[in-house]
């Protein structure tokens, strides 16, 4: 039996398999988001291959950051039909990338779960089960203190720059390298992508590298997402009761931006001093404890593992 867990964001997306060893392997592959790429399908099948490789029956756990409870049915009939295209075996629980974050270690169903990537989620937990859950519904609604939105402004800040609306600033030299063309130009071919979740995303680093060099209109743009990321945090702990409980900061914006990740720490530190922060790059390991944990289980009972919230269990092959 091979194990492995999947966390799909809106940039990438990580799997880990445990091998017949218990030794972990990790691999990176393109987003499955249909609102970030063109053809998830064809991803599926990429990052599936490596794991069906040996032919063992596969158990596993995905989280999907585009597996919402409207979508979560759809997201599990593009799962079995790229297992099944593999000619693959076994089965697996389909479910939000928000799920194993707050289900499996270390916060094992109690607490708040934060992702901070591309978009932005959040997620709670009380001891008693109730569960308060926040942004997360793409980038045109909510996603506030993510990459995209991070990029959005960064790009804003420096097209005010570059004709005088706003402070002169190096978000302007940072936008037209990263790119390869001029400010106004860089307008109109951003506005005409179908999907310019991922390039808008790409700025977001620069953003944090001009932040880190002093930037005083970077720095605006910091301060905004970490304004939005703790105003995420409390709506969910505060719906909960749960400002006690430890919170689980993860994302791609979180490991690859100290400037926004400090910053965070720092306002979650002050608001609630006694709870634990941890971080996390993101939920694939979890996943993974998931997987594993749902073994000993029957297929009815896998769903209780997911603490109430939407999951699907998928069989595939002769998994079933």
């Amino acid at each position: 039996m091979t194990l492995f867990g999947i966390d799909s964001g809106g940039t990438t997306t990580r799997v880990v398999v445990r091998d017949d060893a218990g030794r972990p392997h990790v691999r990176t592959y393109p987003s499955l988001n249909p609102a970030s790429v063109a053809d998830p399908a064809a991803n599926w099948d990429v990052a599936l291959e490596a794991i069906a490789a040996d032919g063992a029956t596969l158990t596993g756990w995905i989280g999907s950051a585009s597996a919402t409870k409207e979508s979560l049915d759809a997201e599990a009939v593009h799962f079995r039909a790229a297992a099944e295209r593999l000619g693959a075996r076994g089965a697996a629980v389909v479910s939000n990338d928000m799920v194993p974050l707050l289900m499996g270690p270390p916060l094992d169903g109690v607490g708040t779960a934060v992702t901070v990537g591309t978009g932005t989620s959040f997620l709670a937990r009380s001891h008693d089960g109730r569960i308060a859950a926040a942004s997360g519904y793409e980038y045109l609604v909510s996603d506030e203190g993510g990459a995209f939105d991070i990029g959005l402004h960064g790009l804003r800040a420096a097209g005010r720059g570059y004709d005088g609306r706003g402070l002169e600033t190096a978000l302007v030299g940072a936008a037209v390298e990263l790119y390869g063309t001029d400010i106004p130009h860089l307008g109109q071919q951003l506005a005409g992508l179908a999907r310019p979740k991922l390039e808008v995303s790409r700025f977001a680093p620069h953003v944090c590298a001009c932040a880190s060099a002093g930037d005083s209109a970077a720095l605006a743009v910091v301060k905004r997402a970490v304004d939005a990321v703790v105003t995420g945090i409390a709506a969910v702990r505060w719906r909960v009761d749960a400002t006690e409980d430890a919170i689980l900061l993860a994302g791609g914006v979180i490991a690859g931006c100290d400037v926004i990740a400090s910053g965070i720490c720092r306002e979650l530190g002050e608001r609630w001093p006694s709870a634990t922060v941890i971080t996390a790059s993101d939920g694939a390991e979890a996943a993974l404890t998931l997987a594993e944990r749902s073994t000993s289980l029957a297929l009815g009972d896998v769903a209780r593992l997911a603490g109430g919230l939407p999951c699907r269990v998928v069989t595939f092959g002769d998994g079933g």
